[in-house]
């Protein structure tokens, strides 16, 4: 059992394993794909305040090695708010 915050008497990447982590994937894409955001982690854990670096799908995952994830098993309820000026927007979709 791992909580958003992972373990800490193992890592994955430099990061404690399970840690919940965010990225973003740009969109559109650059043209000449001189950037790839989605190797732009960003540590969530249990709380977090970020700022968008690019504009985009915002993507969330635990921390595990590729080749372990097929022994993975639960979830995390996760709320997402945005701050600052922007919380009066709303966005439909179609």
């Amino acid at each position: 059992m791992v909580e958003p915050n992972g373990v800490t008497i193992r890592y994955c990447r430099g990061r404690p394993l399970g840690l919940l982590l965010a990225t973003i994937r740009r969109e559109p894409p650059l043209p000449d794909a001189s950037e790839e955001t989605m190797l732009r982690e960003i540590p969530v854990g249990t709380h977090a305040t970020v700022t968008a670096f690019a504009s985009g799908t915002l993507y969330l995952r635990v921390n595990d090695f590729w080749s372990e994830l097929a022994d993975n098993s639960g979830g995390l309820e996760i709320t997402i708010r945005l701050a600052g000026p922007q919380t009066s927007r709303t966005r439909s979709q179609p």
